[in-house]
């Protein structure tokens, strides 16, 4: 059974902080490794970890003392971490309990060369009222935008359709690409492009999985400022 890293972003997100770590709790995959991490929070959010971790202590605490963004902050986390696969988790969203294991599940079926598994998400409001999925389903049940497996590097390069809080990756995927690249404040389309030249992904969204719920007001789109400071793989 593969070990499966949690690396558990935290910024502000103190309101949102317990249902976020309770949902890690709640897994019915066993075998985790948690890496909180907390990004010189100034709300509180530290104390809530720091509780947290007390109480679960397999858990690692990394309370980084000043701001370093989202790339750098995951990239510690991942310096501290083992598992052979690996979620980038903002604590402002929810994991559902078989996320993990049908995840895992979704890697041994789609093979060695699979770097990433995404799925389908329900998207909150800031009260966790359920607003939409993130795919949208047209009068025939089809999918909007529609989700691509296997070489998606033409796909990724011409369309934004990965829900990226729902990915579930792969160790050697981070580690060939030196983990997220630091100059960037947001990683998504950059880790894509770079993940998707040198191996596949796999959507686990046929059968209208969703394996998260994500604050969306929270959360920033890929920008164009993020579209042209990728690097070539």
């Amino acid at each position: 059974m593969p070990l499966v890293t949690i690396i558990a972003l935290c910024y502000n997100h103190a309101r949102f902080l317990e249902a976020a770590l309770d949902s890690i709790l709640a897994q019915t995959y066993p075998h985790l490794e948690v890496v909180l991490v907390d990004d010189a929070s100034t709300d509180g959010s530290a104390n809530i970890l720091r509780r947290y971790a007390a109480q679960n202590p397999g858990w690692q605490l990394l309370l980084l003392p000043e701001n370093q963004n989202n790339c750098r902050a995951f990239n510690r986390g991942l310096a501290l971490s083992k598992g052979e696969f690996v979620i980038d988790f903002a604590t402002d969203d929810v994991l559902l309990p078989e996320r993990i294991a049908r995840q895992v599940a979704a890697f041994e079926q789609a093979g060695p060369r699979c770097g990433v598994v995404y799925t389908d998400a329900e998207l909150l409001d800031e009260s966790g009222r359920f607003v939409r999925h993130y795919y949208r389903r047209d009068a025939r049940g089809r999918l909007h935008p529609h989700p691509a497996s296997g070489l998606v590097f033409a796909e990724v390069l011409a369309r934004y359709f990965i829900s990226t809080p729902t990915m579930l990756m792969r160790r050697t995927t981070l580690d060939a690409l030196g983990g997220y690249d630091e100059s960037l404040s947001y990683e998504d389309f950059d880790f894509w492009v770079r993940a998707a030249a040198t191996g596949s992904f796999s959507s686990w969204t046929s059968s209208v999985r969703r394996s998260t719920c994500i604050r969306a007001p929270n959360r920033p789109k890929a920008t164009a400022a993020t579209i042209r400071t990728w690097p070539l793989p």
